[in-house]
């Protein structure tokens, strides 16, 4: 049986990641602000639909490889050289089989008053060949424990593209043609970056194969359907208001999307920290200790986080974005609301993955699409945009009571999960302030 590495890089793992994820975010506001400073609300809402149909086929495409990358490089005996070899392989074959689909597919999508849009989305579909490749090592890295050279992968990418917009916008060419080419050059880039680090990191060690194509293959299959559902659970809400809102009001939710953000950097901070801890815990025998104080300290600092956005966000969104902007304000209100479940289901699911029961967590995450599919078309009718956002607050609340469910059956208690216990803040201070030992391999 193989067995979970003893790699060290989780330690600090969630610092780093947290780091990382406020870098990226920082930078993220910087180009929304300037996006929509430059393009208007028309402008910005025809930008979020050039991007958005890619974006879906990136997810569809993803096919559960990079979450197998992740278990396969988490082993003991992981053969790590021939497991980087064929996550980038397989990243370029299925890169070219969705560009090539996305290619002849988007005219159907964006027929009648978006075709205009069909070129600058084609451009920008090209990028799926550099980020099945990225997203695949990336696995790897993370699975192996190499967080810093993982984080350092997302930083570098939205490090080039804030200073790609910053300069169009400061010669006066920022439109939505020449956006979408700093973006899919972007993505190029930081696949030479990933190639990089992650052969550096896990490319020259460890041997070649043979490769456990069959539990790998096994794996991927059954976390594939959990992980397509919580991508697109996150972008189901773009999706229906590229439908059914007009053009000006898409552009005013997607920047009311920018700050709910700083809430899912936190969740997703502990859920890359916690997948290397709870899989080594749970092959090594040591319960659901680790696995309920990771839920517990991060439904704390999620809510936290979300009440302080939701307080700044009336005036903060049109000072940073724009006076014309100011009736986002409140749908970021409500979507900041949103950000909480959605942060506290993207950890339970990690965690679920990592006890190697990615059906349990796709099955559940099944809960939030039919709950999102059944609300939005009358929510939006009633509330416009506010109505599309409190879909996504219903959808994000019912995925997390089914995924804590599903958890407490597993640890056989739901106060494990939610009440804090005397420990935890000594636990999360021991972990924070830990540090990597000169010459770890998980740096």
């Amino acid at each position: 049986m193989l067995r979970m590495s003893e790699s060290k890089g989780n330690r600090g793992g969630f610092l780093t990641t947290l780091a990382a994820g406020v870098i990226c975010q920082a930078l993220a506001f910087v180009n929304g602000m300037l996006t929509a400073r430059a393009l208007g609300e028309v402008g910005r809402g025809e930008l979020g639909t050039v991007l958005l149909w890619p974006s879906l086929f990136a997810t569809i495409g993803e096919l559960g490889l990079s979450d197998a990358a992740a278990y396969g490089a988490s082993r003991r005996d992981a053969p790590l050289r021939g497991l980087w070899r064929a996550a980038i392989a397989a990243g370029f074959v299925q890169g070219a089989a969705a560009c090539t689909i996305l290619f002849f597919a988007l005219p159907l999508f964006l027929g009648g008053g978006g075709a205009h849009l069909v070129s600058p989305a084609r451009i920008f579909g090209f990028y799926l060949l550099a980020a099945f490749p990225t997203l695949n090592v990336m696995g790897a890295l993370k699975g192996a424990g190499y967080l810093r050279g993982y984080n350092l992968i997302p930083v570098s990418r939205a490090l080039l593209l804030a200073t790609s917009i910053a300069g169009l916008w400061a010669l006066g060419m920022a439109e939505v043609g020449s956006v979408t080419v700093a973006y899919t050059a972007s993505y190029f880039a930081v696949f030479a970056v990933a190639a990089a680090v992650s052969g550096f990191s896990i490319g020259r060690r460890g041997s070649t194969g043979p490769l456990p194509f069959g539990e790998l293959g096994h794996y991927g299959i059954r976390s594939y359907l959990g992980r397509v559902l919580l991508m697109l659970g996150r972008q189901a809400d773009t999706v229906v208001g590229a439908w059914l809102l007009g053009v000006g009001a898409y552009g005013q939710y997607l920047v009311a999307r920018a700050m709910p953000a700083g809430v899912m950097l936190v969740g997703e901070a502990v859920a890359v920290a916690a997948f290397p801890a709870v899989a080594r815990d749970q092959e090594e025998g040591a319960g659901f200790g680790s696995a309920a104080r990771y839920v517990r300290l991060a439904l704390l600092g999620c809510a936290m986080c979300s009440a302080a956005l939701a307080a700044l966000a009336p005036w903060a969104v049109p000072a940073i974005f724009g006076a014309n902007f100011a009736p986002a304000g409140s749908i970021c209100q409500i979507l900041c609301a949103a950000a909480l479940p959605a942060a506290a289901s993207a950890i339970v699911s990690a965690e679920l993955r990592a006890f190697g029961r990615p059906g349990l967590a796709s099955a559940a995450e099944c809960s939030g699409m039919v709950c999102l599919a059944a609300a939005t078309i009358p929510f939006v009718r009633c509330w416009g945009s506010h109505g599309l956002a409190l879909a996504t607050l219903a959808a994000a609340a019912v995925q997390l009571l089914v995924l804590m469910f599903c958890m407490a059956r597993m640890t056989k208690s739901l106060g494990m999960l939610c009440l804090p216990e005397a420990g935890d803040f000594r636990w999360a201070w021991r972990m924070l302030s830990r540090r990597l030992r000169p010459g770890s391999c998980g740096s």
